[in-house]
């Protein structure tokens, strides 16, 4: 399947071109389809492609030698990832993975590398995209260094509630994660999610069953 102008304009660093620049670039990418669960980028590999989500969803993360999962960044259609070693010519720094079936359109390093230079819109969509990765892994070291397990839970359940609708006051959470995930994001436990998450349920704050998850008290649940 060959992609369009127009698809390649709900990718984030294409949308500020004319449909000109972007049919030339949809005749530059090569079309892929991955299931649930594939490794569309692994950690230690020397490949260069850079990737653009078409659809679907993929969990950028790492696994140490320990098993642990370190949670960096869910991807969402029109996101790209891989773009670090196209830039710096380096190893994978982490797993990319498909939460479901997706499909994926990729650029070479040659033809990346050439639209930053050929497209000024490119490259400043490319340098802000870099810099809010560094803001977001700042703040992540900042939380995991300053804030407590029971801190740092009330702010990923803030963070879920702000990407989820409000309804007579309560915000239904969508996309939630697995305890397990939700640890991997605030860098704990399994079973300290688990506990804190219990103690907001006894206190009315949240509900949290396997069909509705819903933040009762968003500003009980930001005053600590």
């Amino acid at each position: 399947m060959a992609l369009s102008g127009t698809i390649v304009g709900q990718f984030d660093p294409f949308k500020a071109l004319d449909n000109d620049a972007r049919a030339e670039i949809a005749s530059m990418m090569r079309v892929k389809y991955v299931r649930k669960g594939t490794y569309i980028i692994t950690s230690g590999n020397d490949d260069t492609d850079v990737y653009f989500l078409v659809s679907g969803h993929v969990r950028v993360c790492f696994f140490a030698e320990n098993g642990k999962q370190v949670h960096f960044e869910e991807l969402e259609q029109g996101m790209m990832f891989g773009e670090l070693a196209a830039i710096d010519h380096g190893l994978r720094s982490s797993d990319c993975l498909s939460v479901v079936d997706c499909q994926l359109a990729t650029l070479s390093e040659d033809c990346f590398r050439s639209l930053i230079l050929q497209y000024p819109a490119v490259l400043d969509a490319v340098l802000t995209r870099l810099a809010a990765m560094v803001r977001a892994n700042m703040r992540k070291v900042y939380e995991f260094s300053a804030y407590t397990v029971a801190q740092r839970v009330r702010f990923e359940l803030l963070r879920l509630a702000s990407q989820s609708p409000a309804t007579d006051g309560a915000i239904h959470l969508v996309n939630t994660p697995t305890h397990a995930e939700f640890a991997a994001r605030i860098g704990t436990h399994r079973e300290g999610v688990t506990r804190e998450l219990n103690a907001l349920i006894a206190k009315g704050i949240i509900t949290w069953t396997h069909s509705h998850r819903i933040i009762h008290d968003v500003v009980a649940l930001s005053d600590k």
